[in-house]
């Protein structure tokens, strides 16, 4: 059976045709798998979703990583996301990402809303004045790239 290839000219299209617009904020949940094996890798799909929503959007992924709750230090630099994907941790560790200080639910963002949202700090990640409750303020979308809507963390 042959690969599936995701190329950007699909992808663009697919993106479009759903409304992703320019100036959108988008928290997304991949599973690149199941969309075929992308034609440039995982910047190719972050270059066609930044193309779309332009300087004015903004990308956030779950960079969740459940073993504070072990015991293990969380360091908003270092700890990578755990079960999250590819797409998550290419976003984490994007340069001009930022990332909450939560140590269970963490996300990355990417983009013009990214520091205001990286900067709120709550006990709960869902708690009044999180980071998830700015992206619902803020109109975000909830982009399932080969996830399930089981996958989505803001419902």
């Amino acid at each position: 059976m042959p690969i599936k290839i995701l190329t950007s000219q699909l992808l663009t299209s697919k993106l479009e045709q759903i409304g992703i617009n320019p100036g959108d904020g988008l928290l997304i949940h991949s599973a690149i798998q199941y969309l075929g094996q992308p034609d440039g890798g995982v910047k190719m799909i972050f270059q066609c979703l930044h193309n779309l929503i332009t300087f004015s959007g903004t990308i956030a992924v779950p960079t969740f990583n459940f073993n504070f709750a072990n015991g293990e230090e969380f360091k908003v630099k270092e700890t990578p996301s755990k079960g999250m994907g590819v797409f998550s941790e290419y976003i984490r560790l994007h340069p001009a990402s930022f990332r909450t200080l939560h140590p269970l639910q963490s996300i990355a963002i990417n983009g013009f809303h990214a520091g205001d949202i990286s900067k709120r700090v709550t006990l709960c990640a869902f708690d009044d004045g999180s980071a998830f409750e700015r992206m619902l303020d803020l109109n975000f979308k909830c982009l399932l790239l080969g996830a399930s809507i089981n996958a989505c963390s803001i419902i």
